[in-house]
């Protein structure tokens, strides 16, 4: 740069709010240049914007050179010693736009923001895909977030534990395989599972094995019931009579410490009418009182037989348990004034004297025939 001395140095501390071509009695060499550091007036940039690069060395001037973008916050490239715009910062070093500037790290841009950056979020123009960093911290997942830290610096974002990645296997025991039966046996009567089970330990998974008592199921380990209703239904055997009582033999199951056991058990029913020899329960069971055959004379009466039908109970002949009987009994339904003939009464006819005698005489005929008669009919009625 071109620059002079004037008469001694006159040194300025601060800012100021515009560049000049002097400062005091030290000016540029050449007239439209100026002083961009009020403290070192050594340093001439052409115009104010390269003074603002120069100011701000690590965004726009090449540590270590004298050299820096004229543009005023543009980008310079360490590498190329190109300078990019602002809002495109990146210069492409590789692929169909090399030699321009863009809004993505092609992997060959050194500047200011790339040197700050933590990893590579990087853009291939040919192909139009980008190539993202990542890592493992521990069984940390991190991945390269763009403008991750500020604008146009690529920092990292941890994702925190991510399944299959950075050795890890497993978060909980559900990302582990399923448990598996391995074998049973039982303990008494209850069935033991033994169960070959992943528990995820330190993200990985790490086998264990189990034992599970599934309690008593029905046909293993000896459980032939859990209930009644899981052995054979009852089973009948025969009915017979007893005491005109019908009774049945049955074979029993019942439920008791798991086992299915049997038993004999005499069930009686009631007493029913037509089993058993039963014909009754009650007189009304039995046939209706009623008078029986024909009427008849006896001791010039109208006489015929009552039928008293009733049933016998087990305070009665128990060879008559329940069976109806009878008892007859003569009744006199009729008393004849005269005399009884044909089953019924007559009444005594009127006759003269003679007629009287005569009929005295077979009055006294007829009272010995009704004699035997009377006779004859008792012996029908006993036998």
């Amino acid at each position: 740069m071109k620059r002079f001395l004037i008469l001694g140095f006159i040194f300025f501390l601060g800012f100021v709010s515009s560049y000049s071509n002097c400062i005091g009695e030290l000016c540029c060499d050449d007239s439209d240049y100026v002083i961009c550091d009020p403290s070192n007036p050594f340093v001439c940039g052409k115009d104010s914007e390269w003074c603002d690069n120069y100011n701000n060395p690590s965004l726009s001037c090449i540590p270590g050179e004298d050299w820096c973008c004229y543009n005023s916050g543009y980008v310079a490239d360490y590498s190329a010693h190109q300078c990019c715009p602002p809002d495109s910062p990146f210069y492409i070093t590789s692929g169909i736009y090399v030699g321009y500037c863009g809004v993505y790290n092609t992997g060959g841009a050194n500047n200011y923001y790339t040197n700050l950056e933590e990893c590579d979020y990087l853009y291939n123009w040919d192909t139009e895909q980008f190539t993202i960093e990542d890592e493992c911290l521990g069984y940390d997942f991190k991945v390269c977030e763009r403008n991750g830290i500020s604008n146009w610096i690529n920092g990292w974002d941890n994702k925190g534990k991510i399944l299959n990645s950075c050795g890890v296997n497993c978060l909980t025991d559900a990302n582990c395989p399923a448990d598996e039966k391995i074998s049973e046996t039982c303990s008494g009567t209850d069935l033991i599972f033994n169960i070959k089970e992943s528990i995820c330990l330190n993200y990985n998974c790490e086998p264990n094995t189990i034992q599970e008592n599934k309690g008593k199921i029905l046909n293993e380990c000896g459980v032939e019931c859990l209930e009644t209703s899981d052995c054979p239904e009852d089973e009948k055997v025969n009915d017979f009579c007893k005491d005109n009582i019908l009774q049945t033999n049955y074979i029993t199951n019942s439920c008791e410490n798991n086992k299915c056991i049997k038993e004999t058990k005499v069930i009686m029913s009631e007493k029913e009418i037509g089993v058993c020899e039963i014909e009754c329960l009650t007189d009304s069971n039995c046939p209706e009182d009623d008078y029986i055959e024909d009427k008849f004379c006896k001791d010039d009466n109208v006489i015929q037989v009552f039928r008293d039908y009733f049933c016998e109970s087990s305070e009665q002949s128990i060879d008559e348990l329940y069976k109806c009987s009878f008892t007859e009994e003569e009744i006199i339904l009729e008393e004849c004034d005269y005399k009884c003939e044909n089953n019924v009464c007559i009444e005594k006819p009127e006759v003269e004297d003679e007629e009287v005698e005569d009929d005295e005489e077979i009055s006294e005929q007829s009272k010995i025939k009704l004699f035997f008669e009377s006779i004859i009919n008792w012996f029908k009625n006993i036998f």
